[in-house]
């Protein structure tokens, strides 16, 4: 259960604390998105707003607009009582995932002003920036331009341990720490409320006396940590800088776009073919530059009238050779009916692989007749389309009729094959992105009262792994079972 909404934020001038130590290494500014929430969903602002989660039978208020906020509507709130207080009230279901893509946008605009930026927390950023500083005049300039860039409501707060950044940012804003000397004296101020901790463990707290972060600490670590909890313990030393875990490294796919005009307007393929050739190349430097690959590309034919024609090119091995991509290309134009004279073109490629070097035999057999094929799957694929390359299957049936069937090759209906290495045990994840493939569902051993309850996946990582996952239906976990060779 949510804890209880705290007490509204102890009021801390913006200020600048000094100490007696010399100046860390790290410095982190921790960037606070409070409307994150209603950013992701785009809740209007001007009338009375909530995004809910399901909590139990009964909703809860997990955010609200301003102007709910001024009809006395609160977070945690029951989404009944909210609706008493403001019959008007709209509201709509929390969407984490979006949250994370917005939080994601948001920080790859921080990368231009920091190359450590951090997804470690909810609703924040973290940001190295004392390598930054050689980029600005000062603090508050770097502060103000980074602001600026986001471009919604947002708090934040500057010292030099990761999880005080976090929580001055939400309940101390406008508050700078430069050295870890200042750190226990400007966060002693603060109520325990606001630590992230069980609501069982703040009302532990509570009864030793500790109302403030500065009774906490004049306790004997050693009977805290027993009565409260090695965790709880290990992060207060985290707030005054010592045993800092440095947060993970956010990073941002590389991506590729280029987009070029033709000098006059054409309508034939072997005049605008060399500017897609140009583009083509372009892409391969790109990939070479990073050792890297690709199978999908997309391309856009522009017209006069801002149309386009889209072409969509995916081999059935990542490459990075551009005779190797203009050869499918090709064959796809002449397919491609094309009613419109063509002024530009573009090339984009939003996701690619590490390049994987084939190793070959000694005579150049095996592996060629394996290349071989794919470039007629491809060649096939390419001049006749997609759907009409067939594969026959044997899916797991006892009816003869329904013994055999034919579908696209490699298609989604395909059985799901097992790989060879199997873990010694699962390992937990977090839930996977991008699956594509329908789970194969085991529910078995209910006769020896050991049942699991399965749906199996087979994950592509972004750097090539082939992974065996599955979601445990009876614990709503996720898991890595194998690895396929």
């Amino acid at each position: 259960m949510r804890r209880a909404l705290p007490d509204p934020p102890i009021s801390l001038p913006a200020q600048h604390a000094a100490g007696s130590q010399t100046e860390t290494a790290w410095l982190w500014l921790a960037v606070y998105f409070p409307t994150l929430s209603l950013d992701a969903i785009q809740a209007p602002r001007a009338v009375p707003y909530a995004v809910v989660e399901a909590e139990r039978a009964s909703p809860i208020i997990y955010a609200v607009s301003a102007a709910a906020q001024v009809q006395g509507i609160a977070a945690n709130m029951p989404l009944t009582a909210a609706q008493t207080y403001c019959p008007q009230l709209k509201y709509a279901q929390r969407d984490p995932q979006a949250e994370t893509d917005l939080l994601k946008q948001h920080a790859e605009s921080a990368l231009e002003f920091s190359s450590w930026v951090s997804l470690a927390h909810s609703h924040s950023l973290l940001l190295e920036v004392r390598g930054s500083l050689k980029l600005f005049e000062d603090f508050n300039t770097l502060i103000d331009e980074l602001i600026n860039k986001f471009n919604t409501e947002v708090t934040w707060a500057l010292s030099p341990s990761p999880s005080a950044s976090v929580l001055l940012a939400q309940h101390a804003p406008s508050t700078l720490i430069e050295t870890p000397a200042a750190l226990r004296s400007v966060l002693g101020s603060l109520s325990v409320k606001y630590l992230p901790f069980k609501d069982k463990t703040l009302k532990r707290i509570l009864t030793l006396g500790a109302h403030q972060l500065r009774d906490l600490w004049r306790l004997p670590t050693d009977s805290f940590s027993r009565r409260i909890g090695m965790e709880e313990s290990q992060y207060l030393k985290q707030l005054i800088g010592q045993d800092n875990q440095i947060p993970s490294h956010f990073f941002k796919p590389p991506k590729f776009f280029s987009k070029q005009s033709l000098w006059q307007e054409v309508y034939q393929h072997q005049h605008f073919l060399p500017l897609i050739e140009q583009l083509i190349q372009q892409l391969c430097q790109f990939l070479h530059k990073r050792d890297a690959a690709c199978d999908t590309i997309q391309i856009h034919l522009y017209h006069s009238n801002t149309l386009f024609t889209p072409m969509h090119v995916h081999s059935a091995q990542a490459s990075r050779e551009s005779g190797y991509f203009m050869h499918l290309i090709q064959l796809k134009l002449e397919r491609l009916p094309i009613n419109h004279s063509i002024n530009g073109a573009s090339v984009k490629c939003d996701q690619i692989y590490p390049y994987l070097a084939e190793n070959e035999d000694l005579f150049h057999t095996k592996q060629s007749l394996h290349q071989e094929w794919s470039l007629l799957e491809e060649q096939l694929k390419a001049r006749l389309g997609e759907d009409c390359l067939k594969q026959l299957y044997a899916p797991a049936e006892h009816r003869p009729e329904k013994a055999f069937s034919f579908h696209s090759v490699k298609s989604e209906a395909a059985p799901h094959l097992r790989p060879l290495w199997l873990l010694p045990k699962p390992i937990a994840c977090d839930k996977p992105q991008g699956l594509t493939d329908y789970p194969e569902r085991i529910e078995a051993g209910w006769w020896d009262e050991q049942p699991i309850r399965r749906d199996y996946y087979r994950l592509v990582t972004a750097q090539g792994q082939r992974l065996w996952v599955f979601h445990d239906l009876t614990q709503q976990r996720w898991y890595i079972h194998g690895l396929f060779g």
